[in-house]
């Protein structure tokens, strides 16, 4: 991932605290350059717009890490050496990451508010999170399946069943993150146990 100026990050960082808070749709360009205290012709120096800086704090944050993070597992031969042990010691650790991040559930919150409000939140999350995140999953888990690893069925099917418990704990942090990280860890690996036993060989 690129290295970014201090005034690009400052951007973002203003940005993403504004749209938490007041929404996508109602924060302007001209509030966040007031904000981060830069003339609003800066902000054009970094980005083409709005919806260009809600972009790159998807990239960031949203499934941009989840693909980062993806594309490391599929790089890993442990994946397929010992995959029930390599799910619960290396992949928990990132999807309670990706879960218990304050800075990506800001994000989130955000994209909640305004996907049912503005075409670009929503086409975020048709694309980004729906379409993509399955096709990667997929084809991991097509890997394990040539592999022998674990049952043959529709990889689509099988990433859907792994992806919507996730989500479900994700929307639960972001409405009782007081619980803490630990309750969240027990049920993300409560997850890993029930979904291995389902599809294992």
């Amino acid at each position: 991932m690129e290295q970014l100026s201090d005034t690009k990050q400052r951007i973002l960082d203003v940005s993403l605290k504004l749209f938490s808070q007041n929404g996508y749709s109602a924060t302007s360009v001209r509030e966040i350059a007031r904000n981060v205290g830069v003339r609003e012709s800066a902000i054009y120096n970094h980005f083409r717009g709005k919806d260009d800086i809600i972009e790159t704090l998807f990239n960031i944050y949203g499934w941009g890490k989840a693909q980062r993070y993806i594309d490391k597992l599929k790089d890993d031969n442990k994946l397929l050496d010992d995959p029930k042990n390599y799910f619960k010691s290396i992949i928990l650790d990132g999807i309670l990451d990706i879960v218990c991040n304050e800075e990506g559930n800001k994000f989130k919150k955000v994209v909640m508010m305004e996907m049912f409000c503005t075409d670009t939140a929503r086409n975020i999350v048709n694309k980004e999170l729906f379409s993509k995140a399955r096709e990667y999953l997929s084809e991991i888990f097509n890997e394990m399946m040539s592999a022998g690893v674990i049952k043959r069925c529709n990889p689509f099917t099988l990433s859907n069943q792994f992806l919507a418990p996730l989500m479900f704990i994700n929307l639960e942090y972001l409405l009782n993150e007081k619980k803490g990280v630990n309750y969240f860890k027990k049920e993300i690996e409560a997850h890993i146990d029930f979904f291995w036993q389902t599809v294992s060989l």
